[in-house]
């Protein structure tokens, strides 16, 4: 069982973005481009997405991964991000998932996702991709990190 959780992930992801100047003047995910966004655990269901938030969302799932590292003592956790933003703006919904981005790649060796020891987080693959445009005209960037943490065994 790995010891890193969503509730490690949404601080994190809670943190930074108030660090990088996302602000709770409205309600979580209804007030513009660098309102706070809504963050969810997911899974990321179209359904969902009406019912969550009509402004910025982020859906953070933390999942199984590549297995266990280093003797056992590090699982190398996914983690997916799926960054929406509001209506009609590219921009701030490209810009949140490139912040995002950023903060998952300044975790350094032995660094801290939330209150869980990591060795480090790296993409899976490339940059953050556009990969929808809901009928809400919301658009969705998404990309998944390896994350190897403690696991406490």
């Amino acid at each position: 069982m790995t010891v890193l959780s969503y509730e490690d992930v949404r601080s994190f992801l809670s943190d930074g973005l108030a660090a990088l100047g996302y602000a709770n003047a409205n309600p979580a995910g209804t007030g513009g481009p660098r309102s706070m966004p809504r963050i969810d655990v997911g899974p990321f269901a179209i359904e969902r997405l009406t019912k969550l938030t009509p402004g910025s969302l982020v859906f953070a799932t933390v999942g199984n991964g590549a297995g266990l590292t280093l003797e056992q003592t590090y699982d190398q956790v996914f983690i997916t991000i799926r960054a929406i933003g509001p209506q009609n703006d590219y921009d701030a919904a490209e810009r949140l998932a490139y912040d995002i981005d950023r903060l998952f790649l300044a975790v350094n060796s032995n660094g801290m996702v939330g209150g869980t020891r990591v060795l480090f987080v790296n993409r899976t693959g490339g940059a953050p991709q556009l990969v929808d445009l809901d009928t809400s005209d919301r658009y969705h960037f998404q990309t998944t990190y390896i994350t190897p943490a403690t696991t406490g065994l």
